[in-house]
C-alpha cells in the first residue's frame, strides 16, 4: 500500500462525503438505499440484490477514508509536536551554555552545566535555608523544604569535594559547576585517608557524587547518556556512512549531529568546563540546523498547520462523542433499572 501521508486529508473527507455523508442522509450509499426502497415497492428487489455489497462497501470505505483523514491530520500535529520538542531540548542547552561561556569570557567565571537556573536556586536554598529573593527563585523552590531542594538541585557541601587549585588559589565549585569525576575522586581519597576500606570509600564517593549532582542533573546525565548509546547503535546499524548519507542526506545528518550533541551534553553535565560546554553548544547548533533541514517541508507547508488545527478539532469532537455515548449508556442503564422495579 502507498504512503497515505502523501494524501490530502481534506480530499479524503470530500471523497468520503461523496460515498456517504456522516449522517447517512446523502452520498452514493444513500442513493442506493433509495433505489432499493423504490425497487421493493415495484417488487423488483431481486433484480437489485447484486448491488447490496456495493452499498456496504461504500459505507465502510467512507468510514475508513474519514479515519485516514483524521490520522493524517494527527500525524501532522504529531510531527509538529515532535519537531518542537526536539528543538526545545536542543535550543535551551545551547542558550544556557552560550550564556555560561559569555560569562566566562567576560568575567572569568567558569561555566556551570548548560541547564536552567532552577537547580541553582534549589541548591542555594538547601545551603542557606533561605528562599531566594527573586521571583524565579521563589517559583523554583515553592513547596520545597531545604532537604528536598538539595535532593533535586544538588548540594554545595558535597560539591566542595571537587575543589582544586586555580590561579594559585583554591577554587570551590558550586553544585552546578562541580566536575563530578573530581568530586568522586576527592571524596574517595578523603575517605581512604580517614581509614575507611576501599569498598567503603567507593560507596561513600558514589553517595557524595550523587548528592553533589542532585536528581535533576542526574536525570539529565542518564537521559543524554542513553540517547548517546542508542544513537551510536543506530549509526552502526546504518552501515557505510557515505551510503547512509546518500540514502537520506537530511535524516542521516540528524542522526549524526544528534548523537554528537547528546555525547557532548553528557560530558558537559558530568564535568562542565569551557571545552565541554563549548562542544555542547556547537553540536547543539548543528543538530538544530539539521532538524530544520529534515523537517523543512513540514514546517514551511501551511497545510501542515491547517491539518494540525483540524486534528485538534477532531480530537475534541471524538471526546464529546465518547462522553455523549457514555452518558446515553448511563441514562439507558438507569432507565432499565428503574423500569425493572415496576
Amino acid at each position: 500500500m502507498g504512503d497515505t501521508r502523501q494524501a490530502n486529508p481534506d480530499d479524503l473527507d470530500h471523497l468520503a462525503g461523496l460515498m456517504e455523508s456522516e449522517d447517512g442522509s446523502s452520498g452514493a450509499a444513500a442513493e442506493l438505499a433509495d433505489l432499493f426502497t423504490r425497487a421493493s415497492a415495484l417488487d423488483a428487489s431481486s433484480e437489485m440484490s447484486p448491488l447490496r455489497p456495493l452499498q456496504t462497501w461504500l459505507s465502510e470505505t467512507a468510514a475508513e477514508l474519514r479515519s485516514n483523514a483524521r490520522t493524517l491530520r494527527g500525524g501532522d500535529a504529531l510531527d509538529l509536536y515532535t519537531f518542537g520538542s526536539e528543538m526545545r531540548g536542543t535550543v535551551m542547552p545551547v542558550i544556557y551554555g552560550t550564556a555560561g561561556l559569555w560569562s566566562w569570557l567576560r568575567h572569568g567565571e567558569l561555566p556551570g552545566i548548560p541547564a536552567g537556573r532552577a537547580a541553582m536556586y534549589m541548591a542555594d536554598y538547601a545551603f542557606t535555608g533561605e528562599r531566594p529573593a527573586n521571583l524565579m527563585g521563589r517559583v523554583a523552590t515553592r513547596g520545597l523544604s531545604p532537604w528536598m531542594a538539595g535532593l533535586l538541585g544538588g548540594s554545595h557541601e558535597a560539591a566542595a569535594y571537587g575543589a582544586y587549585m586555580r590561579n594559585g588559589a583554591w577554587f570551590i565549585p558550586t553544585a552546578q559547576q562541580a566536575n563530578l569525576l573530581r568530586v568522586g575522586y576527592g571524596s574517595y581519597t578523603s575517605a581512604l585517608a580517614s581509614g575507611s576500606s576501599r569498598l567503603s570509600s567507593f560507596t561513600s564517593a558514589l553517595g557524595t557524587t550523587g548528592r553533589a549532582a542532585g536528581l535533576l542533573r542526574g536525570a539529565g546525565i542518564l537521559g543524554s547518556g542513553f540517547s548517546t548509546i542508542t544513537g551510536v547503535v543506530d549509526l552502526v546499524q546504518q552501515g557505510n556512512p557515505v551510503e547512509a548519507f546518500q540514502r537520506d542526506p537530511s535524516g542521516y545528518t540528524v542522526d549524526v549531529t544528534g548523537t554528537a550533541f547528546n555525547a557532548s551534553l553528557t560530558a558537559a553535565l558530568v564535568c562542565p568546563n569551557p571545552v565541554t560546554v563549548g562542544a555542547a553548544v556547537g553540536t547543539g547548533i548543528a543538530y538544530g540546523a539539521s532538524l530544520i533541514w529534515d523537517n523543512w517541508d513540514t514546517i514551511t507547508d501551511p497545510q501542515t498547520y491547517i491539518n494540525a488545527a483540524n486534528a485538534i478539532v477532531d480530537a475534541g469532537e471524538a471526546v464529546v462523542d465518547a462522553v455523549v455515548d457514555v452518558g446515553s449508556d448511563i441514562v439507558e442503564g438507569i432507565g432499565d433499572f428503574v423500569g425493572s422495579l415496576f
